[in-house]
């Protein structure tokens, strides 16, 4: 029976990678990258919401037509949370921010990077290279890079829907949803491809896929929490602000987790003939 189930294993493993993708679940520790993340995120929160609204006043738009997206892609009890933080935010002197209080914000913001950052290094089982400072700073101007093609995919999407309306007089639903979704899944394949160091990257084309899995279990766990959030936390006055800080921290978790769910299923996928790296691949990781 233990020949048998050995015979068993290593068919499995010469036809599927099973012996990797057991080691890379192994490396990825997701009991403790969800909670660190959370903790992260919640520390650089007030910054975070400060570089949003930054971002929206630089791009023009009106902040309660973002609250309004953000009310439809998140679970009902996240949005409900940071709504009024974001109207908070937005309502202060927020160019006092564009001083030397901006590095701060910047620095702040750079640790929730290095934690994903740290845990893709450590699941694909390759070192930091260089000062880490230097790499956490470059991997946040990259952000700022690819949050502002990404606001500028939806700014442009909704113009070229409101022309084709004009022209046409055809009028395309809710075109900012799938714009945020579409800009989304380009901003995980930066997150997925370009934010761990080069050899543990994995290949573009596992990275396309991977981040299509992420896309697709991010939306099933707001689904989810919206049903999970109603039941069990549906409270008053106090209570109600505790539960939504609560459920903001199980979402959190549950995030991170995902993301490095996707980043595992990228690397094992990237041992696979069909998914491995390309040519100029290997030569921009040998570099």
């Amino acid at each position: 029976m233990k020949k048998r189930l050995k015979k068993i294993w290593a068919y499995l493993d010469r036809r599927f990678r099973v012996d990797a993708l057991v080691t890379y679940f192994t490396r990825a520790q997701l009991t403790l990258v969800g909670p660190t993340f959370a903790y992260y995120v919640v520390l650089t929160l007030i910054p975070l919401l400060i570089m949003f609204v930054l971002t929206i006043a630089a791009l023009n738009l009106k902040t309660e037509h973002v609250v309004t997206v953000l009310a439809q892609m998140l679970p009902s009890s996240i949005a409900n949370f940071l709504t009024p933080i974001v109207n908070s935010v937005a309502h202060t002197n927020t160019k006092s921010y564009l001083s030397f209080s901006l590095i701060f914000i910047v620095w702040s913001l750079s640790q929730v990077l290095a934690v994903l950052r740290s845990t893709f290094n450590k699941i694909a089982d390759k070192e930091e290279v260089g000062l880490p400072i230097l790499s956490r700073l470059w991997a946040f101007l990259w952000l700022i890079v690819m949050l502002v093609t990404v606001a500028a995919i939806i700014l442009i999407g909704n113009i070229t829907a409101l022309l084709i309306n004009h022209w046409t007089g055809i009028v395309i639903a809710s075109p900012t949803r799938w714009l945020v979704i579409i800009g989304l899944w380009i901003f995980l394949i930066w997150v997925n491809y370009r934010l761990p160091v080069k050899g543990a990257r994995p290949s573009f084309l596992a990275a396309i896929v991977g981040t299509l899995i992420d896309l697709s279990l991010l939306m099933l766990l707001n689904r989810v929490f919206v049903w999970f959030a109603n039941i069990q936390f549906h409270r008053s006055g106090v209570y109600q602000s505790l539960a939504s800080i609560a459920v903001f921290l199980i979402w959190l978790d549950l995030l991170a987790t995902i993301l490095v769910v996707g980043f595992v299923l990228m690397t094992w996928l990237t041992e696979f003939p069909f998914f491995s790296k390309d040519d100029k691949e290997k030569e921009e990781e040998s570099v």
